[in-house]
């Protein structure tokens, strides 16, 4: 499943300080996916984060993106910040990704069910909800 949400990018943009450094984003920050847009894009908010953007010093984004930002530590951040854990963050954007995109919600709803422990299917089910994908 491709999730894109605008609104959901602007909210991460629009962020005043990185996430992991802490330094302000005067002209707003850049959000890259954790799981990256080429392998089936997830705008949602345990699949984004938002980092102080290039040109800012030793940037986090620059390291994001040159590899020097240990995805584990991105990975651990997110959890802290959605309260949870890292393995139910991972599932649960690895399942997102596995839906395919001519599905039903009630079928969406079926497999969270099915397929997920309770921890997991709450973030599954918020994160679909907060990218206006209601009824979950």
């Amino acid at each position: 499943m491709r999730i894109v949400n605008a609104e959901m990018l602007r909210r991460f943009r629009e962020a005043t300080r990185c996430e992991l450094c802490g330094e302000p984003c005067r002209h707003g920050c850049h959000p890259p996916h954790i799981r990256t847009r080429g392998s089936g894009r997830l705008d949602i908010t345990i699949n984004l984060i938002s980092l102080c953007p290039d040109g800012v010093g030793e940037s986090c984004h620059r390291k994001f993106h040159d590899g020097n930002l240990p995805i584990a530590d991105i990975l651990s951040f997110v959890a802290h910040r959605e309260g949870t854990e890292v393995d139910y963050v991972i599932e649960a954007i690895d399942f997102i990704r596995r839906i395919p995109a001519w599905v039903t919600k009630e079928v969406v709803a079926e497999m969270i069910d099915d397929e997920l422990g309770n921890a997991v299917a709450r973030l599954v089910r918020r994160s679909l909800r907060e990218s206006a994908i209601p009824d979950l």
